[in-house]
This record gives C-alpha cells, structure tokens and sequence, in this order.
C-alpha cells in the first residue's frame, strides 16, 4: 500500500519536473511567460488524463446487424469476436512505464500544475 503511494508520489512529481523544464526551455527560447506556460500545460494535462479514461468496446458490429436477415449469423460473430478480445488480453504485463502514464498520475499532475500558476 505504502509503496504504491510513494510510486504515485514520484510519479506525480516526476510529471511536475518535466512541465518545469519544458516551461523553463519555452521560456527562455521564445520570452513568454512562465506562469502562462504551466497554466496552459496543466490545462492540457488533465485533458490528456480524462480523455484517457474513456474506453469500451465499439458498436460497430452489432450495429451493422440491425437491417439484415441473418441476425442470429452476426450476433453469433460478435460473440466470436468477443470472446477473442478477452482471450488475448488475459495476461497481465508489469511496467513502470503504464504506471508513470497512468489516468490518476496525470489528473493529479495537472491540477497540481493549475494550482502551483494560481500560487505563483
């Protein structure tokens, strides 16, 4: 439990210095302003992190069914299909890298982000 806190602790921060030096370089590349650079990538962090968290299967197959005569044929592909989708994404792969760009890591980031400009 601890351990999985202190990886999102990190993970968060290690997100904040990254939008750190990329403001930094922005700024001293083009003369703009640092507050307005980390508003904007904040901003733009949660927008990442939310759309992120959107995912489901598609309808596509089990609408193109509704206006023929074999209906039974294409509910039963469907259920084929399906059944290939959670067969080949059974297995479970252990990364740091699916952690450090997970939706929670870069919602958090973000808000941070947004309320270090308000700080600032």
């Amino acid at each position: 439990m601890y351990k999985k806190i202190l990886r999102l602790i990190i993970n968060i921060l290690g997100w904040i210095l990254i939008s750190f030096v990329l403001a930094g370089i922005l700024v001293s590349l083009k003369n703009l302003v640092f507050k307005d650079i980390i508003f904007i990538e904040g901003i733009f962090i949660i927008i990442i992190g939310l759309t992120s968290t959107i995912g489901g299967d598609t309808l596509g197959l089990s609408l193109q069914e509704l206006g023929n005569i074999n209906v039974q044929y294409m509910a039963n592909a469907n259920l084929e299909v399906s059944k290939m989708e959670k067969k080949k994404n059974n297995y479970q792969i252990k990364t740091t890298i699916k952690f450090f760009l997970s939706t929670t890591v870069l919602v958090i980031s973000g808000i941070i982000l947004v309320l270090i400009n308000f700080l600032l």
